[in-house]
């Protein structure tokens, strides 16, 4: 890091959390899902398809932001 706060770097930081919350949060989702549990007070059905698509896009933005923050070491 070059500078003190590095806009480059701190993108990188925070697509890593997005990414890192996305596969996180639907992993749970469809974890919990399999069994037909909901959380308490959700009313309605597991989107399946939705959820692997969230974590599919969780999952790139984490390897791109892994790699942004590797190339800028």
């Amino acid at each position: 890091m070059s500078e003190v706060f590095s806009l480059r770097e701190t993108m990188a930081l925070l697509l890593l959390g997005l990414g890192i919350a996305a596969v996180a949060g639907n992993a749970v989702a469809l974890w919990k899902g399999r069994g037909g549990r909901l959380p308490s007070g959700v009313a309605g059905s597991l989107h399946r398809g939705r959820a692997w698509f969230i974590l599919a896009v969780g999952v790139v933005l984490v390897i791109w932001a892994l790699a942004t923050l590797a190339a800028s070491g």
